[in-house]
Order: structure tokens, then C-alpha cells, then sequence
């Protein structure tokens, strides 16, 4: 930060294209340069508060000048990036978040004026993605009718499909589901399969006749590497191959062209759409059982805007997207001073986050289509770097399966790419070569929220509580609850359950699970605070939940009377003789209590 200062006031003293402050629009307040002295004397030390206050209080010099004055640009717009990772060092994330807004409002004025380029934009963007930090409690309970769902063809109601490539899995090669079931015992609802466009579904008829063996539907990704000016020219083998998947009498998913919006061939928007609705339409004639997913890479090139590449609901069943999880960027793992700017942007090192790359496509389309990964996976090992990283792999597979579909119940599909070739160059997802990371898998998706069968669905939900108004519990004997948190640079972090202001449970490990006792609860209002802290033990959020809980026992000031009429042989025979003051008494027992008191007064 402090070679930036310094660059900063090089660039404000001799009028640079930060603004031109030589040739000056409206007269610089004089206290302005009294207050670059003094940024010029605290950049030497680290009082990172007396710094915020001296940049605020030279951005509020200029609050009275228009907003696209060149001069007010070049002097506020840097600041506010300075005073956003000054609260990065000082872990007040939310404030560093608000101020980063501020950044991008100045920043897209200057990009609109020509005058910087749109990364800087990005960038910011990208870091209030990495800086959010969100702490919230998720209580499971069944699904109901609020629960995300669509109508969508193939969907699900509730819970989540999943599957994973497995022909190149040395293990098994192929889909046969006696050797799958061997290194992954919970049926998976559909196969991952790949065909090169061009290529007769038929070479592949045994992959496909083993699928039908176990009732497993397809997930098909039919890839492509060029927008066909005619694509009628393909139209008999569009068609042969809609009859074989009509055939199949299964679900599939038909995945055209996936990450269209990176690859090269695709440049050309306009003729993809064509061509998805061309192919579309087609299929759709033929093969009632097919479902079109329109599946783009989670992060764009930069110069393809996503949507021009997007036919249409009516042509688009499932939204789905590639993404990939890994530490180094590219085949370098030293970007110097762009790494801070090269993880932001792209998710990797430590701001590496499976969630921070599925947001936008969720936020773009969650609303209207089921989403799905139609092609994800943790890198467990860099080919590139030849550096093993399970232990961060696996806290990113957590993030992944564990929190993509508590945070984005929208997400109702999930496929693995468990390979290791050519095509990942730089990085291996493969969990066949990894025996950590395949127990894992294996581990998180055998809970009732992976669905087994096309067609099934969960009879339960962890949905999201919230923190700004009571919540009324059911009547149980336990409540089961998740947390979700992120935390800036901080791989893993700790969550600490505290009820009515004793601590109650402490978890390290993703999604923060607690089983809460009724009888730890009191009748009436009670408070549930979850803590969460970083790596290094500092508490960098905390919220409370007000729970309401009633139920078939005494509220707190009976207690004592129930302790005297336990104590004075009242309740004899409707226990095991020990008395606490925590004894509760049912209904019942209390209609009993009052008859025998009354007995004893006749």
C-alpha cells in the first residue's frame, strides 16, 4: 500500500491522468495540501485509523464538486480503494465492502469518461465477493411450497441430482454400476457422459446400455468447437441422434456446446444462438425425454457479454455451468503485483471459493431455471506447480457440496469430472487419484439431499433463518442446524453455538453441524448466537437468533414448586426418586400434582 501512496502523490503534484490538477477547473481547497502532508508522514507507519480518517477527510473536501469533475476523479477515486484495504487489514470486512462500493461508482464514471479500462471495475467487484462475509444459521425442516422449484422438465422438487464421468477412472472404465458401486457405494442419479459433435451416439451404445442397466439417467454433454454457419447441414445427425436418445426411454440431459462464452469458435453470438435453437428445436421433436441445459463457463471472457449467447427460455429447459476450483491462475504460480488483483478476479489462492464462481450465473438465472454444475471439480493437484493440495481441496470440496446447495437451493444438479488427461493440463480433479478426496465425495454425498433415483426427491430442507424476528419451534425432541460462513483469507474457519449465554458446541469443520436438545431449552424466548472465527482465532462475526419454544412442560417459574411437590413426595411413583430443579412435569403429571393436593386437603 505504501508504494501506491507514493505513487499517488507523485501523480496529484505533477497532474497525471488521475486528474488534472495543474490545470485546475475549480481551485483546490487550500486544506488539501496540509492533508497530503500528513498522508505523506503516516504512510511511513502503520496507524492504519488516523490514515482512514485523513483520506476521508480529503474526499470530503470535494463533496460539493460534481461527481465527473476530472480533478474530484483523480484525487477521491484511488483514495477510497486505499481506505477499503486499510479495513481489510483491520478485518472490519463490511466496512472495506461499503467503501468498495463507493470505489466502483467513481471508477465506472471514469471508465464511461474513457479514462480507465473496465478491470479496475472488475476487480472491485470481484473483491466484494471475496471481502463478503455472510454468517447465517440454517435449521433443517420439511420442504414446503416457498422451497425454490420451477416446473421445469426433469426437475426435482427438492434435493439434488448428482453423478461424475467414470470411462476414464482406471478403476472401473466405464458405466458398469457393479464396478462404479466399488469405489462409490450411493447410486448416482445420472451418468456423466461426453460426445464430440460429429460422433454417433452409437460407438457408445455400451456406456449407454449399462446406464439403462441401473436405471441411471444421462447427463450428455455434447461438445462443439465451432458456430456452423448452416446448421441444417447436420440436421440427419441431429436426428439419428435424438431417435437413439428417444431409445433409451431415460431422462437426459442434452448439454450443447458447453462454455460457449471462453471457447474459441464461439466469437460469434449471434450464429451460437442460432445454432442452440436450431439444435434445440430438433431434439425436442424426437426425444420427449430430453431435457436442453444451456450451460456456459462460470466466468466469461471478457470481451463476450454472457447474455448475447443466451437463445431464450422458451429454447432452454435447465441452466447449467462449468466450474472449476483451483489455487494457481494459468501456468504460473508467481503473478508479483497482480496476484492479489489475478485471485480476485479469477477465485484463485487465497481468495480461491467454489461459491465466489457459481454467484453470478445463480443471481442472472436463478429466478426463472433450475441451475446446475454440469461439469464441476476441486484441483487436489497442481501438474503444473507439482504440488499436492488435499488438505485445501478438501475444505473447497466441503464449500462445494456442502454449501452450494444450502445456500443456492436453485442448484438441483451437481456432476463430477473425475479425470485426469490432456484437457486439465494444468490440474488434477481426478478423485480416483486421490483416496482423501473420493471418501470425501463419497462421505458428503450420502446424505438425503443427493438424490439417487431421476425423478426422487428429499422430504427435507435446511432452510435459512432469520435473525431479525422470532422463530417459533416445532415441537421435537431435536433440531439439527448448519451455519454458513466464508471468512476473507481464512481457509478454514471455527463456529461457536452459545445458548442463553452458555457455550453449547464448538465446530471446525464445514457445514458447522449441531443437534440441538430440547431439553436444553427453556420455555419461552430463547437466544442462540453463533460466533465465527478465522484462522488465526479472531472473532470477525457474530449474529443471534431469538427461538420461541413451547412444549408440554412447565415454564421456569414452576420449577420450584414442582421441586417442593417432587420433594415432598407429590410426585412419588412418576420417576426414579432424584429430584433437580431442570425436572419438568408433563400435563398429565400436573393434573396429578393438583388432584393429590387436593386429596390431601379433604
Amino acid at each position: 500500500m505504501k508504494k501506491i501512496i507514493a505513487l499517488l502523490l507523485i501523480s496529484v503534484l505533477v497532474g497525471t491522468s488521475m486528474g488534472s490538477i495543474v490545470h485546475a477547473e475549480e481551485k483546490i481547497p487550500s486544506a488539501f495540501w496540509t492533508l497530503i502532508k500528513t498522508e505523506d508522514a503516516l504512510r511511513s507507519g502503520d496507524n492504519l485509523h488516523a490514515q482512514i480518517e485523513n483520506w476521508e477527510a480529503i474526499i470530503a473536501l470535494f463533496d460539493d464538486w460534481s461527481d465527473d469533475n476530472s480533478q474530484k476523479l483523480g484525487i477521491v477515486t484511488p483514495r477510497y480503494l486505499f481506505i477499503a484495504e486499510a479495513y481489510e487489514e483491520l478485518l472490519d470486512y463490511d466496512s472495506a465492502v461499503e467503501t468498495l462500493k463507493r470505489y466502483i461508482y467513481y471508477a465506472t464514471i471514469l471508465e464511461e469518461k474513457g479514462e480507465w479500462d473496465q478491470f479496475a471495475r472488475l476487480g472491485a467487484e470481484a473483491k466484494i465477493i471475496n471481502l463478503s462475509v455472510d454468517l447465517d444459521l440454517y435449521m433443517e425442516r420439511p420442504v414446503n411450497d416457498t422451497d425454490p422449484y420451477y416446473g421445469a422438465k426433469g426437475e426435482p422438487t427438492h434435493g439434488v441430482y448428482f453423478g461424475a464421468t467414470y470411462d476414464r477412472d482406471p478403476r472401473i472404465l466405464g458405466y458398469d454400476r457393479t464396478k462404479i458401486a466399488s469405489h462409490f457405494p450411493k447410486k448416482d442419479s445420472h451418468h456423466l457422459i461426453y460426445l464430440e459433435f460429429g460422433t454417433e451416439i452409437t460407438d457408445f451404445n455400451h456406456y449407454f446400455e449399462h446406464a439403462k442397466a441401473s436405471n441411471t439417467g444421462i447427463m450428455l454433454a455434447w461438445n462443439a468447437y465451432e458456430v456452423y454457419d448452416d446448421m441444417s447441414v447436420h440436421k440427419d445427425y441431429i436426428q439419428r441422434t435424438a431417435a437413439y436418445i428417444k431409445s433409451l426411454d431415460l431422462p437426459v440431459f442434452v448439454r450443447y456446446a458447453g462454455e460457449f462464452n471462453i471457447a474459441e469458435g464461439f466469437e460469434d453470438a449471434k450464429g451460437f444462438v442460432e445454432n442452440f435453437k436450431y439444435l434445440a428445436t430438433e431434439i425436442r421433436k424426437q426425444a420427449p425425454n430430453a431435457i436442453i441445459v444451456w450451460s456456459p463457463n462460470e466466468i466469461s471472457d471478457s470481451t463476450r457479454d454472457l447474455m448475447d449467447y443466451y437463445p431464450g427460455d422458451a429454447y432452454v429447459d435447465w441452466v447449467g455451468m462449468s466450474s472449476y476450483t483451483f489455487y494457481y491462475h494459468g501456468t504460473k504460480t508467481d503473478w508479483g503485483s497482480l496476484q492479489e488483483s489475478i485471485d480476485n478476479q479469477y477465485f484463485t489462492g487465497s481468495k480461491a471459493n467454489p461459491l465466489s464462481k457459481v454467484r453470478s450465473i445463480i443471481e442472472l438465472f436463478g429466478d426463472r431455471k433450475p441451475i446446475m454444475l454440469s461439469e464441476n471439480g476441486i484441483a487436489h493437484y497442481s501438474k503444473m506447480a507439482d504440488e499436492d493440495f488435499t488438505n485445501w481441496a478438501k475444505v473447497q470440496l466441503r464449500r462445494a457440496y456442502d454449501y452450494i446447495p444450502l445456500k443456492y437451493p436453485q442448484v438441483k444438479a451437481m456432476f463430477y469430472f473425475n479425470t485426469d488427461d490432456n484437457v486439465t493440463k494444468n490440474n488434477s480433479y481426478a478423485l480416483y487419484e486421490n483416496e482423501t478426496i473420493n471418501e470425501l465425495y463419497n462421505s458428503i454425498v450420502s446424505n438425503n439431499q443427493f438424490l439417487s433415483q431421476h425423478g426422487a426427491t428429499s422430504e427435507s430442507i435446511f432452510g435459512k433463518l432469520a435473525s431479525n424476528v422470532t422463530i417459533h419451534l416445532p415441537e421435537q425432541e431435536t433440531y439439527a442446524f448448519k451455519t454458513y460462513t466464508i471468512l476473507p483469507d481464512s481457509l478454514e474457519a471455527k463456529v461457536i453455538y452459545t445458548l442463553n449465554g452458555n457455550q453449547i458446541a464448538e465446530r471446525n469443520e464445514i457445514p458447522y453441524t449441531y443437534t440441538l436438545n430440547s431439553e436444553k431449552l427453556k420455555i419461552g424466548e430463547n437466544t442462540l448466537t453463533i460466533d465465527a472465527y478465522n484462522s488465526d482465532g479472531q472473532k470477525i462475526k457474530s449474529k443471534s437468533y431469538t427461538l420461541e419454544y413451547t412444549a408440554d412442560r412447565p415454564s421456569d417459574w414452576a420449577l420450584e414448586s414442582i421441586y417442593l411437590a417432587k420433594s415432598n413426595g407429590i410426585l412419588s411413583g412418576t420417576g426414579n426418586g432424584k429430584v433437580s430443579p431442570q425436572d419438568t412435569a408433563t400435563v398429565e403429571q400436573a393434573l396429578m400434582i393438583l388432584n393429590r393436593i387436593l386429596e390431601s386437603q379433604l
